[in-house]
């Protein structure tokens, strides 16, 4: 039997598929940008609310100069600009979403309390 590895790419678009599904649970209609080829990797929305949202394995993946552009561009479409990052809490993985001003804000499935 052939064991197969996962890419980095495989793996960054199964997290940007469970953050995409997270926020439609929340009630968010949702858009995937394919292969990035964007500033953001999703868009999200909710009446009154436009979020572009860039989506990394770890935060430390996001560095100043993607800050720059996500938010310049975020602005341009009065929109906001959120990092959406994976951390580990026993066994649960629950999804953060990040302000460039530090404000974090937690999406878990429903076994987080």
């Amino acid at each position: 039997m052939k064991k197969y590895k996962t890419t980095p790419y495989q793996r960054g678009r199964a997290f940007e598929y469970r953050v995409k599904k997270r926020l439609a649970k929340n009630g968010y209609w949702t858009h995937r940008a394919y292969a990035s080829r964007g500033t953001w990797d999703l868009l999200a929305m909710k009446p009154g609310v436009v979020l572009f949202i860039q989506v990394k394995s770890k935060r430390e993946y996001m560095n100043k100069w993607d800050w720059f552009h996500l938010g310049a561009e975020a602005e341009r479409a009065g929109a906001i600009p959120l990092l959406a990052y994976r951390i580990r809490k026993g066994r649960e993985r629950p999804i953060i979403f990040e302000r460039e001003d530090g404000e974090r804000y937690e999406m878990c499935n429903e076994t987080c309390s």
